[in-house]
Formats: C-alpha cells, structure tokens, sequence
C-alpha cells in the first residue's frame, strides 16, 4: 500500500478542499454555529481515521506476536514430549527420552539392590572392624535442606562399603572397597556396622582420613559382559587392572577380558565357546512371564526372572513391540544371535538354525562369592602359618620346610591381594558406568526444567501482553467515543 500513499493524500487533499468549499457556500445559508461544529465533525473524523489506523497496525503487530508466541509454545510442548516420552513413530527407540533413559538404567542396576552415596562416617575403628556412618549426605549450603528422608535398613543387614573420590569431572564415584559389613544398630540417618570378616591393612587404608564420604551397598556389584564392551586393548586393561605381568595367571586373566566376545580358539574350553547362529527358520521365544505383577518374585524384586528365564517385572518386559521374540529370515525378524553351546545345539540339529562361527566368552565373576572365598582361604593361610609356627619351635630338624612353607604362604598372600585389587578395581569401573547414565538422566531432567520454567514465563508474558493489548483498545475506543458527538 505504500506505493499508492501520494494517491490517497491527493485525494485527502481534494476531499478536504471540497469540504471546505460547501462549508464556504453553507455560510450564507447555515448560522456559524453550525458551520463551526460541521467543521469539527471533519476535523475529527480525519484525526479518527489517524487513530484508526495506528489502533490497526498496532492490533496487526500483537497479533503477530501472539502468533508467533503461540507457535513457540506449541512447539516447545512438542520438543518436551518428544525428551519426556520420545518420538511415537520411532519403534526402533533410536531416539533417547527420559522414559527410555529410565527403561535403560533400570536394566542397567536391576542386580544393585539399594545404595546408599554420600555417607559421611563418623566414627571406624579398623581394629575392631566397626564403623558409625551417616547415611543422609550433608545439605548443600547453596540448596533448601531437603525433607528428612529415612534409610530403611534393618538391622542384620549386610552392607558393601566403598570409599568416594571426586572424578576430574566432578562425580563422586567409588574408588575403593572398605569391607562387608553388618548393621548392628540403626536409626533414620544414621546406622552403625561390624565387618562380618576382619579388615585388611589395605580396606583400612582404603577407609580413608576425613572428611571422605563411602558408598554404602546392598547387593555387592555384579560382573557383566556389557561393562567391558570394545575394551580389547591389553595395555589399557592392564592399566586398568594392575597386576604382576609376569604371572601367567594374571595374563590368563587379562586374556580373558581382551578376547571376550572374539572367535574362540580350538584350545578354549567348552564352557568358554558360545555360537554365533543365523536363523534359517521362524523360532519364537516367549521372553515375558504371563502374569506380570502378580507373583511374589515381582513384589520383593529379588528374583526378576521366573523358572523359565522370563521376565517378571513390569520394567523388563517387552513393550515396544509387545509379546514374545521372533528369530527367522524374513524381515522384522532377528536374523542372528549370539547363544551357548546348551541353546545352540538343538537349534542347529532341529535345522531351526545354522552355525555361524563360535565366539569366546569369559566367565562372570560372583564378587561377593570370591570376597567370601578369599576370607575363608586367609584364615586357612593364617591357621597354617600358626601350625607351622608350631612346628618350628618344637622341632628344629624341620626348620628347612616350614621355611619353604612360609614363602608359599607369603606368595599366596600375595596373589590374593592381587585378586582383591583387581576385584576392587572392576567394581570401580562398573560404577563408573552407572554414574555416567545417572548424570546422562539428570542432564535431561535439568533440560526438561529449564523448558517447563521458559514456557512458564513465555505463558505469563502472553497473558500480560493479551490483557494490556485489550486494556489499550478499549481505552482509545472510549476516547474516540467521547470525543464524537
């Protein structure tokens, strides 16, 4: 329109000269009062039409705003429930949100049981192998204090402690295994402990000077397959994993980790060589429980498995799709898999599958198992070194054998601190995996905050905006009314 605005200002300019040429002539006739109200009649028409005008620009940009404003929360609405649910026609779950990242990290520490962080001690004593810890970390003086929260532990619970350090990205994390031990009096922040197996110098050492804060575990952490996936380097996992590299048991073991998951070896034992198979016929395999929720393995959450190897728990049931799994050729279907000689051998006779080739996989480690089986062969050490002891002072003609004896106690001592050193440090790793979902999940819960408190304040200047819009139409509205006659 702005390329006709000298048009219409001639024709403003004609209208106005017209008016005042029939004012002119209406002189001779009209009295002058009435001339004079017709001319402002006119006068204020054309400063309407002015005002008019500028009310209309005025609305057009608030409503562009609005427009604007309004497609800016619909789609920040969008954007926060794709992060909080994901995206719908996403079946693969390729795209990450807070419920798959839930779904994932309940997978991942479904074998923890409850962990108490944070937990400041206030009284360990390595001696007697007692310890008082707090087990509601101290408040954060830049936060609200938060509700009181009780622990839950019962008396005669048995508790893994670990010692917490500070990672180079500012996550406290486990480094160090103190010990088992049993709660022998508790209260709502704070439980008091006994190592069920005496402590040695280095889980004391371990303990640490204050101020240091332990970690304090129900369950004792669980080895896995999927800790160490694609860590085939030896010289990082002897980083890792600290030992005499000069022990063939120490590189049998080290071994071990680098060829998890690669083509196994004739010389493998059987218990070590699982099968890669390709699926040349439909097999479905029922991988859910038929009553999810109902029995008691799935109210305690201690067994979430039933005889059959199926899920129990609602979390660890098939959702997306739902029902059991189907292996075949045709598409949809899972083509290979990776199964143990027990599961591959029938399906390779029943022609159901084909071998592909075998893969090594090494055997779990039951940490809490072998802590139990470490303690038990120290006090078998200890109780023959006694003996021995014995032996030397009462006799001198075998003074030669308990020597040699006493060096083949010292050495075994020896790989058993190596084998708790590794144990310790595996732990540690593991840890370090589930904190590194948990800070995934927390970054994502501080985005989705941020967001809601934006839409908030988006919702709140719209509705100041809208109200002081209607306010300023309705004000010039009544200006212009009363200034008409």
């Amino acid at each position: 329109m702005t390329e006709y605005a000298i048009i219409f200002q001639v024709l403003a300019a004609l209208v106005a000269l017209f008016f005042i040429f029939l004012t002119y002539m209406n002189t001779k006739t009209w009295k002058w009062v009435h001339v004079t109200m017709t001319f402002m009649v006119f006068a204020a028409a054309i400063a309407f039409c002015f005002y008019a005008a500028a009310a209309l620009k005025t609305r057009a940009a608030w409503i562009k705003l609005h427009d604007g404003l309004e497609k800016d929360v619909e789609t920040t609405a969008q954007q926060l429930e794709l992060l909080t649910r994901g995206d719908p026609r996403d079946v693969e779950g390729k795209t990450p949100s807070i419920a798959s990242l839930r779904e994932e990290l309940s997978r991942t520490i479904i074998d923890r049981g409850r962990v108490w962080r944070g937990c400041p001690p206030q009284a360990f004593d390595p001696g007697r192998g007692t310890a008082t810890v707090l087990t509601t970390p101290p408040p954060d003086p830049n936060l609200p204090p938060p509700p009181p929260k009780k622990n839950n532990i019962q008396v005669k619970t048995v508790l893994h402690a670990f010692r917490e350090a500070l990672t180079t990205a500012g996550l406290s994390v486990p480094v160090a295994y103190i010990g088992e031990f049993e709660a022998t009096a508790v209260t709502d922040n704070s439980v008091t402990m006994s190592a069920t197996m005496p402590l040695s110098a280095d889980q004391a050492a371990a303990a640490g000077a204050p101020p240091v804060t332990w970690a304090l575990y129900e369950t004792c952490p669980v080895d896995g397959h999927e800790w160490f996936t694609g860590m085939n380097n030896q010289a990082a996992l002897e980083t890792m994993i600290p030992g005499n590299k000069q022990d063939p048991a120490y590189q049998k073991m080290i071994q071990s980790y680098v060829r998890d998951g690669q083509r196994a070896e004739d010389t493998d034992p059987p218990e070590n060589v699982w099968f890669e198979v390709k699926f040349l016929r439909q097999h479905v395999v029922v991988v859910d429980a038929p009553a999810a929720g109902t029995s008691l393995d799935a109210s305690s959450d201690l067994f979430p498995f039933n005889a059959d190897g199926q899920a129990v728990p609602e979390r660890l049931r098939r959702r997306n799709p739902a029902g059991p799994v189907t292996f075949g050729p045709g598409p949809g279907q899972i083509q290979t898999a990776i199964l143990d000689q027990q599961t591959a051998e029938p399906l390779v006779s029943a022609g159901i599958a084909e071998k592909i080739r075998p893969i090594y996989r090494r055997k779990l480690n039951d940490y809490e198992q072998r802590l139990h089986a470490i303690y038990l062969r120290t006090l078998d050490i200890n109780g023959r070194v006694r003996q021995l002891t014995i032996d030397d002072q009462t006799t001198v003609a075998t003074t030669t054998k308990a020597n040699q004896q006493s060096m083949l106690v010292a050495e075994l001592k020896t790989k058993l601190t190596d084998d708790l050193t590794k144990a310790q440090f595996e732990q540690s790793e593991l840890k370090k995996y589930s904190d590194a979902i948990e800070a995934r999940l927390a970054a994502v819960q501080t985005q989705l905050s941020e967001l809601y408190k934006s839409n908030k304040a988006i919702s709140r200047e719209l509705v100041k905006l809208n109200n002081d819009l209607t306010s300023e139409i309705e004000r010039r509205t009544r200006e212009s009314t009363a200034k008409s006659p």
